[in-house]
C-alpha cells in the first residue's frame, strides 16, 4: 500500500484499505425523493482498532439514508458474491487484519415501526449467495436497484436471495419501485392498461417521470415464488393508508426533524424541570443530554453511558441493580435526536439521596446556567456562583468545575481571547461611523515579525465638546490593573462638572506603566481638547518627572479646591465590576456606561431653573449658619473678619467682595464664598451670595457640559468590517503565577472598607 494514502496518525505496517461496493437506492428525505447512484468508495483504516460504528460514521459522509431505511453491509469475494453478513466487531477486526484490502458490498433497506427482528443467513450450495431475514411488525418493503456497473453482484442477489418481510435484494419489476409512497391505482390505471409495457409509447426518459418506479407494499410478507398473477400481486401491494401530502412550495425549517414520510416537530420542554417521554424530540443529541442531565438532577439519581456516539445514546441509573434506563437515537435527513425508550420514574430501585454528588453537572451544563446569571451580574464570582447553583439544584459542585464552566459561558457570550484584539479595529470604525469627531488610536508593536497589540486611547467628541463648554479646566490622571486575561492598565482622563460630580473625557489600556506609555497616552488629550487656559492636570500616575507637583503651586484658573486625585479613583470605582472583560468589550462597555450618564444628566439639566445649580446654593447657606465672627469694615465692599479657634488662638482675615477675595485663600482657589465672605454678605444690603460665585457652577454651564448627545452604536456583529493591511494578534501573556488578584493592594494607612471614612475625613454613618 502507498504510503502516501495512509493518513496521519495511522501506522502503514497495520492499516488496511476498505471497499465499499454501494447499490444504487432511493429515499425519502424532507418530504422529497432523493436518487442514491451507486458507486465504490474506499479509505485505509487502522487494523487494531475499527468498530462497524466506526464503519458506519466513514460511509455517512458519501451517502445519506432516510430514517425508515437501514445500511446492511455484506462480505464479498473476489468474484463480487456474497458470502455472509457483516455483524460483529470481531468479524470485522478478524478481516482487516488478515488482509491489506476487504471489500464488503452495502445495501440500504427499509425497515418499519416496528422492532428489527435478528438476521439470519441461508446458504445455499456451491456459490454461496447471502440473505438477511429482517422480520418486524408492520415491516415494508424497502430498496435495491442493480447497479450496471456491477451487474455480477446483482444478479447473484436477483437469483439465489430468498427474503422474507423485507425486498431490497428484488429487481423492480416496470412500473414499480422498492421505497417511497405507491402510485395512486388510477395512475396505474391510465398510464399501464396493459401491466409490464407503456401503450401509449412515453418510456420514462423525461425530467420528470421518475415516479413510475415508485411503489409501496404495506402489510403482507412478500413471497418470492414466482407471482402467476401480475394484477394479483399488485393488488396485495396497494398501499394501505393515504399518501401524506406535501406541499412543493414548503421548506422545513429548522425547527423539525422527519420521520419517515411525516415531519415531527421538536418537543418542548421546561429547561428547568423537563419531564422527558418516549417519542419526545431533540434539536440535536448535545440538547437532548442536557435536557437529560437536568432531568436526572431534578429526579434525584445520576445515570451511567453504555454507549454514546453521534447516531445513539444508551444509558443507565448508576445505582446498583436499578432497572432504569434511557436509548435515543438521531433520525435520517437532519441532526434530530428522538427518544425510543425511556423507563418510568417507578422503575427506579436505588436509593436517593438529599443532595446528589454533582456528576450529572457537567462544565456544558453549569455554563448554560450560568449565561444568564452572568448577564445580570456580571461580577459575580465562581465561589458565589458555586452556592447558588448548589442552593438551586440541591447537588455538590466542584469548584474548579464551576470556574471552567463560568468562563465558558464568558467566552460564549464575550468571544475569544485573539479575537478580541482584532475586533478593536471594528470598534474603531463603528465609533468614528456613530460619533464623528472622536479620537481612537491603536497602537502596535511588531515582536518577532508580528504585529502584537501595545496600547489604545478613546476619547468621544462628545465628551471633548461638553468638556470644553461646559466645565472647568482641569483633568484627574491615573489608570486601574485590569483583571481579566489582559492583565494591563486602564487609563482615565476624568474632569469636573458644576455639581463636581465626574465627568470621563478620556479613556486607554496599556500594558504597564512606565514613562513611555504614559507619555503616549497623555499625547492624545492634547489633540482632544488642545491647551485650554488655566488647563491642570492631576495625577499620581508612575512618572519621573523634574516638575513633581504640589497643590500649592497649582493654577487658581482650573477652580478645584481637592488636595487629592479623588476624582480619578471615582472613575476606577465606577468601572470595577467590568475590568475582567475582554478588551473590546471593555472599551464598549465603557462607551455605553458614558452614553447613559450624558443622558442621564442631560435630562437632569432640563429641569433645573435658576442661576447657580441648587446643590451649591445648599452649600453656602449651610456655611453661613452659626458663624459668630467680629467685624471691622474699612469700606461699602470690604472689612476685617477675626475670631478664635476653639484652641483659643486668634485669627483675622481681610475680605474685599469687589475683588472676590479672602486672606484665607479659599474663594479665590474654588470661586465659592468662603465663611467669612458670606459673613460679610450678610451686613451688606441688597448683596445676593449667588451673585458672588463663579459661572462654573451656574445652571447655564451645567447644561452646556451635556448638551451634547453620544450617538447609539450597533451590536458587536453589526460593526464594519476593516482591512488594515496586517494581522494584529493580542500581546504576549506575562502573568504571574497563582491566581490572578481582583482587589488592590491598599496604601498604608488606608481605611477599611468597614470605616466608611469619606473623601473629606468625615465619618459617614449607614442609616
Amino acid at each position: 500500500m502507498d504510503t502516501a494514502e495512509v493518513p496521519e496518525g495511522i501506522d502503514p505496517k497495520i492499516s488496511c484499505r476498505i471497499e465499499i461496493i454501494v447499490n444504487s437506492y432511493l429515499s425519502i428525505i424532507d418530504g422529497k425523493k432523493m436518487y442514491n447512484k451507486g458507486r465504490t468508495v474506499s479509505w485505509v483504516v487502522d487494523s487494531e482498532e475499527y468498530a462497524i460504528i466506526d464503519l458506519e460514521k466513514d460511509i455517512a459522509p458519501y451517502f445519506t439514508w432516510a430514517s425508515n431505511q437501514k445500511a446492511n453491509f455484506w462480505v464479498v469475494d473476489s468474484k463480487l458474491n456474497a458470502t455472509c453478513r457483516l455483524a460483529t466487531d470481531g468479524q470485522l477486526l478478524d478481516m482487516i487484519r488478515g488482509s491489506q484490502v476487504v471489500k464488503l458490498f452495502m445495501v440500504v433497506g427499509a425497515f418499519g415501526e416496528g422492532n428489527v427482528g435478528s438476521a439470519t443467513l441461508n446458504v445455499v450450495g456451491e456459490g454461496t449467495s447471502a440473505a438477511a431475514n429482517e422480520v418486524g411488525e408492520g415491516t415494508s418493503t424497502a430498496t435495491n436497484i442493480a447497479e450496471e456497473g456491477r451487474k455480477a453482484a446483482a444478479n447473484v442477489f436477483e437469483e439465489k436471495i430468498k427474503v422474507e418481510g423485507f425486498t431490497w435484494a428484488e429487481v423492480p419489476e416496470y412500473g414499480e419501485t422498492t421505497a417511497g409512497p405507491a402510485m395512486a391505482e388510477e395512475e396505474e390505471k391510465e398510464h399501464f392498461m396493459t401491466f409490464g409495457c407503456d401503450p401509449h409509447g412515453d418510456e420514462p426518459a423525461g425530467a420528470n417521470e421518475e415516479w413510475r418506479y415508485f411503489r409501496k407494499v404495506d402489510g403482507a410478507v412478500h413471497d418470492a415464488r414466482p407471482a402467476e398473477n401480475s394484477k394479483i400481486q399488485m393488488q396485495k401491494r396497494k398501499r394501505t393508508r393515504p399518501t401524506q401530502e406535501f406541499d412543493p412550495e414548503c421548506v422545513p425549517d429548522d425547527e423539525t426533524g422527519m420521520v419517515g414520510d411525516y415531519f415531527a416537530p421538536h418537543t418542548t420542554h421546561d429547561p428547568e424541570n423537563p419531564i422527558i417521554k418516549e417519542k419526545d424530540t431533540f434539536e440535536d443529541k448535545e440538547e437532548f443530554i442536557q435536557t437529560m442531565r437536568t432531568y436526572a438532577i431534578k429526579n434525584n439519581f445520576e445515570t451511567m453511558v453504555e454507549h454514546s456516539d453521534t447516531q445513539r445514546y444508551m444509558a443507565r441509573c448508576a445505582g446498583e441493580n436499578c432497572e432504569w434506563k434511557v436509548y435515543a437515537k438521531k433520525l435520517h435527513g437532519g441532526n434530530t435526536f428522538m427518544v425510543l425508550e425511556i423507563s418510568s420514574l417507578d422503575d427506579h430501585t436505588c436509593s436517593g439521596s438529599a443532595t446528589l454528588k454533582g456528576h450529572q453537572a457537567s462544565t456544558s451544563w453549569i455554563s448554560r446556567r450560568a449565561k444568564d446569571i452572568i448577564k445580570e451580574d456580571p461580577t459575580l464570582s465562581a465561589k458565589k456562583l458555586q452556592k447558588r447553583l448548589e442552593k438551586q439544584y440541591h447537588i455538590e459542585m466542584s469548584y474548579f468545575k464551576v470556574w471552567a464552566g463560568k468562563k465558558s459561558a464568558m467566552n460564549e457570550l464575550h468571544g475569544n481571547w485573539e479575537e478580541s484584539f482584532s475586533m478593536l479595529w471594528r470598534f474603531k470604525a463603528a465609533l468614528a461611523e456613530t460619533c464623528p469627531g472622536s479620537i481612537v488610536e491603536i497602537d502596535c508593536k511588531k515582536i518577532n515579525g508580528r504585529m502584537h497589540f501595545s496600547r489604545m486611547f478613546v476619547c468621544i467628541r462628545a465628551c471633548v465638546d461638553g468638556f470644553l463648554a461646559g466645565c472647568r479646566p482641569y483633568l484627574g490622571v491615573d489608570s486601574t490593573h485590569l483583571t481579566g486575561k489582559y492583565n494591563g492598565q486602564l487609563a482615565a482622563a476624568t474632569a469636573i462638572d458644576g455639581h463636581n460630580w465626574m465627568y470621563p473625557v478620556a479613556y486607554g489600556i496599556f500594558r504597564k506603566e512606565n514613562n513611555s506609555n504614559w507619555a503616549w497616552f497623555m499625547s492624545n488629550p492634547r489633540k482632544a481638547i488642545g491647551t485650554p487656559p488655566g488647563l491642570t492636570i492631576h495625577t499620581d500616575a508612575y512618572m519621573h518627572h523634574k516638575l513633581i507637583w504640589s497643590r500649592s503651586k497649582f493654577s487658581k484658573e482650573c477652580k478645584v479646591d481637592y488636595v487629592n486625585n479623588n476624582i480619578s479613583e471615582c472613575f476606577n470605582n465606577w468601572i470595577k465590576d467590568y475590568k475582567d472583560l475582554p478588551v473590546d468589550f471593555l472599551m464598549d462597555k465603557i462607551r455605553e456606561m458614558i452614553q447613559e450618564k450624558m443622558y442621564t444628566r442631560k435630562e437632569i439639566a432640563k429641569r433645573l431653573e435658576g442661576i447657580i445649580l441648587p446643590s451649591v446654593l445648599h452649600e453656602l447657606n449651610m456655611k453661613s449658619r452659626a458663624l459668630h465672627y467680629d467685624i471691622q469694615k474699612s469700606g461699602h465692599m470690604s472689612a476685617e473678619i477675626s475670631g478664635t479657634t476653639k484652641e483659643g488662638k486668634t485669627w483675622r482675615y481681610a475680605v474685599n467682595l469687589e475683588k472676590r477675595e479672602c486672606g484665607c485663600g479659599q474663594w479665590e482657589v474654588s470661586e465659592k464664598s468662603c465663611p467669612h465672605a458670606i459673613y460679610l454678605l450678610g451686613k451688606v444690603r441688597n448683596l445676593q451670595t449667588e451673585d458672588f460665585v463663579h459661572d462654573y457652577y451656574s445652571v447655564e454651564r451645567f447644561k452646556m457640559a451635556y448638551q451634547f448627545e453620544i450617538a447609539p452604536m450597533n451590536g458587536r456583529s453589526e460593526w464594519p468590517k476593516v482591512d488594515v493591511g496586517f494581522e494584529m494578534i493580542p500581546p504576549p501573556l506575562q502573568r504571574a503565577a497563582g491566581r490572578p488578584r481582583k482587589q488592590r493592594i491598599k496604601a498604608s494607612g488606608e481605611p477599611e472598607k468597614d470605616d466608611h471614612i469619606n473623601a473629606k475625613g468625615a465619618i459617614s454613618l449607614d442609616i
